[in-house]
C-alpha cells in the first residue's frame, strides 16, 4: 500500500479517537507500526487514580511506571512524544509526583518534547529531585509551549518557564497571580520571547506588565487570548504596551470592551478579533447588539472578526429563532464594510448549559 494512503488512514483514525484500531494497525507491518506509533505516542497524559492501587499495589504512578518501562525496551519511541500532560491528584505533599520512583527517569528521556501541560501542581510541595527533573525538562531546547492550570505560586512557575530557551507559547488557566515577587526571583539577561500568551480566568495584578518582564519578553506578542469571566480591565496595561510595540495581530476577549476602559484603535497592528460572550435573543439585550455594531465599526484596522453569540432560549419550549434574523441584520450593515471575514458561533442554552451550534460562517 502507498505510504501516503497509510498516513491518510491513520490520521483519520486519530481524528476520530479510535485508539483501539490504531493499536491493531501498529501490528500489521513495519510501515504501519512506525506510523501508528508516531500517532499513539504523540500525546501522553500522566495522571493518578486511587482505583489503580487495586490492580497495581505499591505503585503510585502506574502510567509513569509503565511508560518508562516501554521506553526502556523501545527507546526509539521517545522521539514520537510531542505533548506531555502531568496531572496531580491534589495539592497535598503526598502526591504521586513525589512517590513514584520512575518519574525522574521518564522525564529525562523526553528529548523531543514540544509542549508541556502541568495541572494542579504546587511547586513547593515537590521534593528536590522532582524539582530538578522539571527544571531539566523545561530547559529542553525543543520545548516551545507550556500550559499551567490550577498551579499555585505562579511567579515561581514563571521563573521556571523562563528557563525554556525557545518558549513561544504560554497558557495560564484558573489561577491568580500575587502582586509581589518571591524573594528568590532572578532577572534573566535575555528572557525568552513569547509569540502567544493565553490567560483563562486568571486575574492579573496591576503590576503584571512590569513584573512578568522580569521573566519573559512579552513585547513581541502576536496573539493575546484573555478570557477572564470577571473583567478584562486588568489586561488594559498589557494592551497599552502591545499597542506601542506594534506586533499584536490577534486578540480574543470575553466581552466587548468599553471605550472608557481601552480604545482598541490604539493597537494599529490588530487584524483579528474574537469576542466570545455576546448575548442576543431577548429584547432587553438590544442595547448589547447596538453596542456591538458601534464597537466593530470603530476599529477600522480589524479585517477578521469572530463573534460567539449566546442565544438565550427557554428549552424545550422553543428557541428564539429571531436571533438568526438579527445576525442577518448585522451582516448587511454598511458600518462593517471594512471587514473581510465575519464568523458567528452561536451557543444555545439547554438545561442551564451552553450547547455550541457550529459552524455558522457567513463571510463578506
Amino acid at each position: 500500500m502507498l505510504p501516503e494512503l497509510v498516513e491518510y488512514i491513520l490520521d483519520f483514525l486519530h481524528d476520530v479517537y479510535n485508539r483501539g484500531t490504531l493499536l491493531s494497525c501498529s501490528l500489521v507491518s513495519r510501515d504501519w507500526a512506525q506510523s501508528s506509533q508516531r500517532i499513539l505516542f504523540a500525546y501522553i497524559h500522566l495522571r493518578y487514580s486511587p482505583f489503580w492501587h487495586l490492580k497495581y499495589p505499591g505503585v503510585t504512578g502506574i502510567l509513569s511506571h509503565r511508560l518508562n518501562s516501554i521506553l526502556n525496551e523501545t527507546p526509539h519511541l521517545t522521539r514520537y512524544i510531542r505533548v506531555l500532560r502531568i496531572e496531580n491528584s491534589g495539592f497535598g505533599t503526598s502526591c504521586w509526583l513525589n512517590t513514584e520512583p520512575s518519574l525522574p527517569q521518564l522525564l529525562s528521556k523526553l528529548s523531543s518534547l514540544r509542549s508541556l501541560v502541568l495541572n494542579t501542581i504546587r511547586w513547593e510541595n515537590l521534593s528536590e529531585d522532582r524539582q530538578q527533573s522539571f527544571r531539566a525538562l523545561l530547559a529542553s531546547p525543543t520545548l516551545s509551549s507550556v500550559r499551567l492550570r490550577r498551579c499555585s505560586t505562579f511567579w515561581q512557575f514563571f521563573g521556571l518557564v523562563s528557563m525554556a530557551p525557545n518558549l513561544k507559547r504560554l497558557s495560564v488557566a484558573s489561577s491568580s497571580l500575587e502582586p509581589d515577587l518571591p524573594d528568590d526571583h532572578r532577572v534573566l539577561p535575555k528572557p525568552p520571547t513569547l509569540d502567544v500568551l493565553e490567560l483563562y480566568d486568571t486575574a492579573l495584578p496591576e503590576n503584571f506588565t512590569s513584573t512578568v518582564s522580569q521573566y519573559l519578553d512579552i513585547t513581541r506578542l502576536h496573539t493575546l487570548i484573555f478570557l477572564d469571566y470577571g473583567s478584562y480591565v486588568s489586561a488594559v496595561p498589557l494592551l497599552a504596551l502591545l499597542g506601542q510595540t506594534g506586533t499584536l495581530q490577534r486578540l480574543e476577549l470575553n466581552d466587548i470592551p468599553e471605550p472608557t476602559d481601552f480604545d482598541l484603535r490604539q493597537i494599529p497592528s490588530l487584524r483579528q478579533l474574537s469576542v466570545v460572550n455576546v448575548q442576543m435573543g431577548q429584547q432587553e439585550q438590544e442595547p448589547s447588539r447596538a453596542h456591538l455594531v458601534q464597537f466593530i465599526s470603530g476599529i477600522p484596522q480589524v479585517e477578521d472578526i469572530c463573534i460567539e453569540v449566546e442565544a438565550l432560549s427557554a428549552w424545550p419550549e422553543g428557541i428564539h429563532w429571531d436571533v438568526w434574523a438579527k445576525l442577518d441584520d448585522l451582516l448587511t450593515t454598511s458600518e462593517w464594510n471594512h471587514l473581510r471575514y465575519i464568523t458567528f458561533n452561536v451557543c444555545l442554552y439547554r438545561g442551564g448549559s451552553l450547547f455550541p451550534m457550529r459552524p455558522t460562517h457567513p463571510s463578506l
